[in-house]
């Protein structure tokens, strides 16, 4: 199918859109019989009846947002109640927006378009006003470390590594008031979404001391996927 939801759906449960009713990419405003129905035999049910655990990772969007439950009758335990015994990954369709204040580090009349702090040379061997070569990288679980680069641009490396950026900054104690490390930022912070094989759901926040929700999102996922695979005992399929 041309869109993420059928197909999905398609994938996993082996029917077509006409039969499933899942029709276009699912949107906050679809209503539950636009969604996954957990009535359907899907491939980990089908699994799990053979003795299997199977967990899904990232992006699932087989229903509507955790965040609307009167239209999404699963809340936050979707891919649970459709056969996973694991899921660690983002509820929603795709990332929020990118946050152009770069975790609240912009001051009036700035904005970062990319959702970091830039080098002050472009790609096209310009100058950047609002850039910056070197400065304080702070993590969400208060470190910070001096950064600089000539090459790759140390806002982004900051983003990268799960932090906020103040271009041209010392590291300080406590931190500036001013980084907001709840803001959702892209591909690159999100709310974690987690679903037990008891079907317990728990979340990451941004602002998780962890860290757990920052960073690129195919890195986390693939980290995610391959620390249950190890978890798993080697006598279960």
């Amino acid at each position: 199918m041309a869109e993420c939801s059928p197909s999905r759906a398609m994938f996993f449960n082996g029917r077509y859109p006409i039969r499933t009713g899942i029709a276009n990419a699912i949107t906050p405003s679809d209503l539950a019989n636009s969604q996954m129905s957990p009535y359907e035999s899907t491939t980990p049910a089908i699994l799990k009846s053979a003795g299997y655990a199977s967990g899904i990772f990232g992006k699932t969007h087989l229903t509507g947002s955790a965040r609307n439950p009167s239209n999404n009758p699963y809340g936050a335990t979707a891919q649970f109640q459709l056969g996973w015994d694991q899921f660690s990954g983002w509820g929603e369709g795709a990332p929020e927006s990118i946050d152009t204040t770069a975790g609240g580090v912009a001051t009036t009349g700035i904005s970062y378009p990319c959702g970091f702090v830039p080098g002050t040379t472009s790609s096209s061997g310009g100058t950047i006003a609002y850039g910056a070569d070197a400065g304080a990288c702070y993590t969400v679980d208060n470190h910070c470390s001096a950064l600089a680069s000539t090459v790759y641009p140390p806002g982004r490396t900051c983003l990268e590594r799960g932090g906020i950026f103040v271009p041209n900054g010392v590291c300080t104690s406590p931190r500036p008031a001013n980084l907001n490390f709840t803001l959702q930022n892209g591909y690159y912070v999100g709310d974690l979404l987690f679903n037990d094989s008891n079907g317990q759901a728990t979340s990451a926040p941004p602002d998780d001391p962890s860290g757990k929700a920052r960073g690129y999102r195919s890195t986390l996922e693939a980290n995610l996927a391959i620390d249950w695979i190890k978890s798993r005992p080697k006598n279960q399929p």
